[in-house]
């Protein structure tokens, strides 16, 4: 059964927000079924993630179960998963914010700021931050999480809190005694999900993970063993 149709992006929160997820869903009779996701071009293509979740079965016969479906990934590679995040500055400058999320609900929040980063190049800005939790986000590709699974990866950020209406002047050393929960210390959150029983798909598990830094500009280093998909 195919489904044809198009997708008319009119909010680019879509790219942005963090709590923008798209759902699509369909009843399906009894049978043998395929997901896949393609691009303009007719070419498979993936969306970082996707979770697959099924409702309460219908108050009668010949539906589709759990097993009926499979979802169509493309092939990928160890070279593909070398580095998690994408458009981070390390080996080309800065020059758009996708895929960067921001977790306030407004895509207007995320910038890039020219020439601010190191050595010169760019660097994403997250601007209007109202709360601790308010920041920048990524979605990890989980077939990069599937692959590595197991293996260990290092994630680093030069972080630098500035004014507000001034981007290149720093206000505020980070004092690794002050309150976290106060904005007056960068946090870093993990949220994974995995299913809590995959022959029937249901609710994801959570879990989160905090990393305080500690001075003004250094490295927040993380070693975080792989499980499923990621997102911070």
């Amino acid at each position: 059964m195919d489904v044809p149709g198009t997708i008319l992006t009119i909010n680019k929160a879509y790219f942005s927000d963090a709590n923008a997820g798209r759902v699509f869903a369909a009843s399906l009779p009894s049978g043998t079924y395929t997901a896949e996701f393609i691009d303009q071009d007719g070419t498979l293509v993936w969306p970082q993630f996707v979770e697959e979740k099924w409702q309460k079965p219908p108050d009668c016969v010949g539906y589709a179960t759990v097993d009926s479906v499979t979802l169509l990934k493309p092939a990928i590679n160890e070279q593909q998963c070398v580095e998690l995040v994408r458009n981070g500055g390390k080996d080309s400058n800065i020059l758009g914010t996708e895929p960067w999320i921001h977790t306030m609900y407004n895509p207007n929040d995320i910038i890039v700021r020219n020439g601010l980063g190191i050595d010169g190049t760019n660097a994403i800005g997250t601007v209007n931050r109202q709360a601790y939790w308010t920041g920048l986000g990524q979605n990890i590709d989980s077939r990069c999480l599937e692959l590595m699974k197991g293996r260990y990866y290092e994630f680093s950020a030069p972080i630098k809190i500035t004014a507000k209406n001034d981007p290149s002047t720093i206000i505020q050393p980070i004092d690794p005694n002050k309150e976290w929960y106060k904005n007056l210390s960068p946090i870093m959150t993990i949220n994974g999900r995995s299913y809590s029983n995959v022959s029937t798909k249901e609710f994801c598990e959570f879990f989160v993970m905090f990393i305080v830094d500690i001075s003004l500009t250094s490295l927040i280093l993380l070693t975080k063993k792989l499980t499923q998909h990621l997102s911070f």
